[in-house]
């Protein structure tokens, strides 16, 4: 991840168009990242114990959408008048935060206990 990191910031400089499968390859490294975060959830769901919270997994889809955009692209549809939450997007790291937490919250919103 850290190579691929140092990639995408040398093709953000040099405005490579490398830099947007560098971009998707860092979400989806994030986006596997924040699922095995949840190793007891995957364990659950190999278990076929599949319990789901369906407003969760509609968020949990929504900022996965939101976060495999590239934060060039953010920056080109936006330009300079940034609303605070367009802000969060702009940089490749808060964008690969949200990445993680996004997958994350797929894995929560599948093995919801409702018990809790």
């Amino acid at each position: 991840m850290d190579t691929t990191y140092d990639n995408l910031q040398e093709a953000y400089r040099k405005n490579d168009e490398s830099m947007f499968r560098l971009s998707y390859f860092m979400s989806f490294l994030g986006f596997i990242f924040g699922t095995l975060i949840e190793w007891r959830g995957i364990k659950q769901l190999l278990q076929r114990n599949v319990n789901p919270s369906w407003l969760l997994l509609l968020v949990a889809i929504a900022l996965t959408f939101f976060s495999f955009i590239p934060s060039v692209v953010w920056g080109e549809w936006y330009g300079g008048i940034n609303p605070f939450y367009i802000d969060m997007f702009l940089f490749p790291e808060r964008n690969l935060v949200l990445t993680v937490l996004s997958g994350i919250l797929v894995i929560r919103s599948l093995t919801y206990d409702r018990t809790k």
